[in-house]
Parts: structure tokens; sequence; C-alpha cells
């Protein structure tokens, strides 16, 4: 499932019984992105689901203020830094996509 999310610093999930179903399900937030070191911000580009976890990408924050990626669970439980991009040739920055 992917959920588009704009220029906004929070994560919503459109599901009803695991089934995008944008017309009639209930919006649950999920986490609250506020940016810094443990936290990334701008998440722009949607998710991608597993089984019953989320992951995505924001476009800063994180130890280097250039981005992370991140889990959460679909219930909102269990949201995990997975990476914090540091840019240059070695690494991603500032990424507009899951």
């Amino acid at each position: 499932m992917r959920c588009s999310l704009g220029r906004v610093a929070v994560l919503v999930l459109f599901a009803l019984l695991g089934q995008l179903e944008a017309q009639t399900a209930p919006i649950a937030l999920l986490h609250q992105f506020n940016g810094g070191a443990d936290d990334g911000w701008e998440p722009d580009a949607g998710v991608t689901q597993s089984d019953s976890t989320l992951f995505g990408t924001t476009v800063s924050g994180g130890d280097f203020d250039r981005g992370t990626a991140y889990s959460v669970s679909t219930n909102g439980s269990g949201f995990l830094l997975l990476h914090d991009f540091m840019g240059g040739d070695s690494d991603g920055r500032t990424l507009w996509a899951t």
C-alpha cells in the first residue's frame, strides 16, 4: 500500500481491514515527526507496507539532517529509525522516494 503524504510532518494511515479505502477509512496518527537527531522531518515520499509494518523515508532530520529511513507498525507502535543519511559519495541524502 502507498499513501502519498505531501509536505506534512505527520504520518497517517488510511486503512480499513488492511485495504486502502480512502473514502470510508478512519484516519489514525501513527507518528508525529519532530525533526532533530532522533527523528525525521518531511515524510514526503509515502510508505511501503510489508505485513503489519510500514517503511518510509524523510527528506531531512536525523543525525546529519540529510533524511532518515524509518519503520512503524500499522497500529502506530514500534517507531524505529533504520538509517540516518549523511550525504556525500557513500550515502544518500534528501530522499523523495521510499
